[in-house]
């Protein structure tokens, strides 16, 4: 079920809030935790049983994790690990380890040896929900949170539909509070409802209409029919398209989360406008982010070795999240992509003394995001190349198409907002402190605005699924 779909905003979410408020406290985690059931069965029937069992596994687990003994702890912590990562490999990476042991055997030996791949389909949001399950035992393991004690309530976290499909990664210490105890009141309610109706305003009327555009030039990327200003377009609006479409996603998540009490982390703070790619991670994707850092780039060592060991365990943090996003050679070079970028800024940095920054630094980083997107985009690395070649070989036929089919008035117009919006400072749109009339006012008409034409559109026009569903 899609957060901008009809059956979601005109049936799922009125009935969960009229049981949830007309209820009383006490119940109304165990409503959240069956509507979040019914939520993840509507598109994954057939996996509502493996997310129930790691489920049981995590909360079970994590009660018998601290046993006497830090040498029992660490195995039993690893085990546990081992159990989520072994789900997320079998169903993610199992034709993707066949495929690539095939392609070696052949290149190698000039014959296929490997047997063909399996029928399995990705479960809705299992990365994400094994990064959940991870990060809850590495917590209990260091004492940083106790093990929940009420199932109903581990479940609820665990499930709850907000970021249970496509994050943010909600670690259950961020909310641990909030789950046994949570006022609601009108201040956050309507906070949440703005955010929900701006976030689906920037899925509905920007991501949506550039994919419209980005998905046509793909096509005639695989058409051969591409020429150099189409190209560039083409990724100018995915670029686009992918920020609005995921940033989009998150604020309905937060928003919705607000309307039931919670508080999120926030998951983005406009990346583009960052002058170096460290500022654009640490702005991108936050959650994520924080998680590589505090899971695994930490524990490798961090910065606190040498300026080569940084290096090395940058490029095994961005190896690892670029083959988080996809079992796919063009996830795992847009991974390293950035890798490779962060060990330049980090030897800049601390060998000569330059970062750069300013207008400068933010048109390079918007570049070389851009250009990372071009392997993020296209379905192998074959395609990613094509596409290179003709962002940069100056081809300027037109055989079929030319940009005025391409780009019409209307989308010239959300192309332009899209840019706008991307750049300019709208922190004060998102502050929590206090607001007054006239800014409370404002909040309220874009909301009913957007609201309005987003609805609109979707009953003209229908919706696009969101990116990070795949994943």
């Amino acid at each position: 079920m899609l957060f901008s779909s009809n059956i979601f905003l005109y049936i799922f979410l009125p009935l969960l809030l009229t049981f949830y408020f007309l209820s009383q406290y006490r119940y109304r985690n165990f409503i959240l935790l069956i509507f979040s059931l019914i939520f993840y069965a509507f598109d994954s029937l057939r996996y509502v049983g493996l997310l129930g069992i790691v489920t049981l596994f995590n909360y079970y687990y994590a009660k018998h994790l601290l046993w006497k003994g830090q040498k029992k702890q660490k195995i039993l912590l690893a085990v546990g690990i081992a159990f989520n990562l072994s789900i997320l490999i079998y169903f993610k990476y199992t034709n993707f380890f066949i495929s690539t042991c095939a392609d070696l055997t052949k290149y190698f030996s000039g014959s296929l040896a490997w047997g063909s791949t399996i029928d399995v389909a990705l479960p809705i949001g299992i990365s994400f929900f094994t990064f959940h399950a991870i990060s809850y035992l590495i917590d209990v393991y260091k004492k940083k949170v106790a093990p929940c004690s009420n199932l109903v309530d581990f479940s609820m976290y665990f499930m709850m539909f907000p970021h249970l499909i496509a994050g943010p990664i909600v670690r259950y210490s961020e909310i641990e509070s909030s789950i046994k105890q949570r006022v609601i009141n009108w201040d956050l309610f309507f906070s949440g409802i703005v955010r929900f109706c701006l976030g689906l305003g920037k899925k509905i009327l920007l991501a949506d209409q550039l994919a419209s555009i980005s998905g046509k030039i793909f096509s005639l990327s695989n058409q051969g029919e591409l020429n150099t200003p189409l190209a560039w377009l083409g990724i100018i609006c995915y670029t686009f398209q992918i920020y609005y479409d995921f940033s989009g996603y998150t604020d309905m998540g937060i928003g919705l989360a607000k309307m039931f009490g919670f508080s999120f982390p926030e998951n983005f703070q406009q990346p583009y406008r960052s002058s170096n790619i460290g500022t654009f991670w640490r702005t991108w994707h936050m959650t994520l982010g924080r998680w590589f850092k505090d899971y695994l780039y930490i524990p490798l060592g961090g910065n606190r070795r040498s300026l080569a060991r940084t290096c090395l365990n940058l490029l095994i943090v961005f190896f690892l999240c670029g083959l988080w996003h996809g079992a796919s050679y063009t996830f795992i070079i847009w991974g390293l992509w950035y890798g490779v970028l962060l060990c330049i800024e980090r030897v800049l940095k601390e060998k000569y003394g330059i970062l750069i920054q300013g207008t400068t630094g933010i048109i390079a980083s918007f570049f070389l995001v851009m250009m990372g997107w071009v392997f993020f985009s296209q379905p192998t690395l074959g395609a990613a190349f094509l596409y290179f070649d003709k962002l940069f070989s100056f081809d300027m036929t037109a055989q079929y198409y030319n940009l005025s089919f391409f780009l019409t008035c209307d989308k010239i117009v959300v192309l332009c907002l899209s840019i706008f919006f991307a750049f300019f400072n709208f922190d004060f749109f998102y502050s929590p402190a206090k607001e007054y009339t006239s800014l409370l006012c404002l909040k309220a008409a874009s909301a009913i605005i957007v609201l309005i034409f987003s609805c609109a559109y979707m009953a003209l026009y229908g919706f696009k699924p969101f990116i990070y569903f795949q994943f």
